[in-house]
């Protein structure tokens, strides 16, 4: 009896150790898989990221080209805004899409005679922002500055080097600049009282810096001193004749008549009364906009057709604020299409072996194959190595797709309408 009761407990004592070993061994399996699963999660994933490229400015037709890139992080990018700034303001403009995946590389073409504050010829920076949903897609957010490209007004296309991108945010005014005075800027106030100079004063905004230019008063004339022409004088000047007293001639910035299509600039007039100087400044046109062109910012421009292929008729896209006839960016015919049965992929002699002339998100048409949709580029890679051919792949699966089809790849969905 003894040793029966003894075996009982030696079984159940192994029984337990065999359970505690199979407990063991399933958490050391789930706790692996668990690990590996979250060691995958990280911020990246979730971020949306981009990367300012390219930025020039043609200040003859005032149309900016930028060029970005979307990092790799998942979130459902709805727009970028372009913070275009001079030395005494800033505007944004806002572009919105569909789509724009995931290392991906966008053109955009910002009209900048749209913008009500800048003036066209003192832009000199460029900067870009994100928009994109929440969690949930509940709300629309604005990410972080990703990058900024400056000195444009120098006549150069600067390009962003390849280096982690570069968050320009203030938290002090300080941060973005120092206040100052600007030379040649001094007139009198209409009661002659005080001299006014115009200063550049720099702001902190929401951590964005900012810039603005306003008249300050920066020497009041007191006693028996009077405001002329900019200072304070102990007396008024005698004179006999007008030169006596200053040469006339325009002064200030250059604007646009509020109805006249003219360009207005303050003109400045001396005269001799009663053998004392006097001075009057007055608002003047200064010069009318040939027959086509309009006013904007002080400048005469000929009027942009477009600034994007929306602003042209179906079938045509926008080149250079011009209208123009869409014809597709490369033909030919396929080498390989692979896997077998999807067709996902496609190579060919006839594609270009540089990545400027075909985007993601292209359309591509199969004229007398089996495929008679009208699908969208995916992904455009090019090949690493010499003697290499270039490939496409589709974001719709599978298709039709075969080796020797035919294939067009056009920008806008124009295309779309020839099959």
């Amino acid at each position: 009896m003894n040793k029966r009761g003894l075996s009982q407990v030696v079984t159940t004592i192994i029984l337990v150790l065999l359970i505690l070993v199979a407990i063991g061994g399933i958490w050391a399996v789930v706790n692996s898989f668990v690990l590996k699963g979250t060691g995958k999660i990280g911020t990246d994933q979730f971020t949306v990221s981009l990367a300012l490229k390219s930025a020039k400015i043609d200040y003859d037709s005032g149309i900016a080209e930028v060029r970005v890139r979307r990092n790799q992080g998942e979130g459902n990018l709805t727009g970028i805004k372009f913070i275009v700034e001079d030395t005494r303001n800033s505007d944004v403009f806002d572009e919105r899409f569909d789509s724009f995946p995931e290392l991906a590389e966008r053109t955009f073409f910002l009209n900048l005679t749209e913008s009500q504050v800048l003036t066209l010829n003192d832009i000199y920076k460029i900067s870009i922002a994100p928009t994109f949903l929440g969690p949930g897609g509940s709300s629309e957010q604005i990410g972080s500055v990703s990058g900024s490209v400056a000195n444009l007004n120098e006549g150069i296309n600067q390009t962003v080097p390849d280096e982690p991108d570069k968050v320009e945010q203030c938290s002090v005014a300080s941060e973005c600049g120092v206040d100052y005075l600007i030379e040649g800027s001094k007139v009198c106030d209409s009661t002659n009282t005080n001299v006014l100079q115009y200063k550049k004063e720099f702001s902190c905004i929401l951590g964005f810096c900012d810039d603005n230019v306003n008249q300050v008063v920066v020497e009041e004339c007191v006693g028996d001193t009077v405001c002329y022409d900019g200072a304070c004088i102990q007396q008024e000047l005698d004179c006999s004749v007008d030169a006596d007293c200053g040469e006339d001639g325009w002064t200030g910035l250059l604007s646009c008549h509020n109805y006249e299509n003219a360009t207005v600039q303050d003109y400045k007039e001396y005269s001799c009364v009663n053998n004392k100087c006097e001075v009057a400044v007055t608002s003047q046109i200064r010069d009318y906009c040939p027959q086509g062109e309009i006013c904007f910012n002080g400048q005469c421009f000929v009027p942009l057709e477009c600034t994007q292929h929306s602003d042209c008729d179906f079938g045509e896209i926008c080149v250079d604020g011009s209208c123009e006839i869409e014809t597709a960016k490369n033909t030919g015919s396929i080498r390989s299409a692979w896997p077998f049965g999807v067709g996902e992929y496609f190579d060919s002699v006839d594609l270009p072996l540089s990545a400027e002339n075909i985007s993601s998100g292209y359309n591509v048409i199969f004229p007398g194959s089996a495929e008679t949709r009208c699908l969208k580029v995916s992904d455009f890679v090019v090949p690493s190595f010499e003697g290499g051919i270039s490939y496409v792949r589709l974001g719709t699966t599978p298709t039709n797709i075969a080796d020797g089809d035919s294939y067009e790849i056009w920008e806008t969905n124009y295309g779309c309408s020839l099959i």
